[in-house]
């Protein structure tokens, strides 16, 4: 019983010196340390953005000769020249993960020629007129 009290004693001493009023008593409880948390799962990637194909008749400016639009991911929608203010000349149009889907030759603002690709072989056919290539595309 002499031994706690004596060291209740000294204990009250030391921490009412001022040489010792920085030390502390660290007690510990017996737990076991527990392992460090698993670091969190990456979050998840961005979603993928539809595929779109977009047909846009080209607008040609009596100054312009190189004619393109943009989707909002800044891949081209439509490339192609335009001649003596007319959409004449060749326009490619693409679908906005950048594939070709449709090459249109147009004489005197109306299509002459119109080749589109065929989504299930991957190669380009002729094509009756701009309407059948959009209801391939729009299934």
């Amino acid at each position: 019983m002499k031994k706690p009290i004596l060291a209740i004693l000294a204990a009250t001493l030391m921490l009412s010196s001022g040489a010792w009023a920085g030390f502390t008593i660290h007690v510990d409880n017996g737990k076991k340390k527990e392992r460090p948390a698993d670091p969190p799962p990456p979050p998840p990637p961005p979603p993928r953005e539809r595929l779109q194909c977009r047909f846009e008749k080209p607008d040609c400016r009596p100054r312009d000769r190189h004619f393109r639009v943009d989707y909002r991911n800044r891949r081209p929608m439509v490339e192609g020249s335009c001649y003596r203010g007319d959409a004449e000349g060749r326009f490619d149009y693409y679908c906005n993960d950048g594939t070709r889907w449709m090459t249109v030759d147009f004489r005197r603002n109306r299509p002459d020629r119109v080749d589109c690709l065929d989504p299930r072989r991957g190669r380009m056919f002729a094509a009756r007129d701009i309407r059948d290539c959009i209801d391939i595309h729009d299934r």
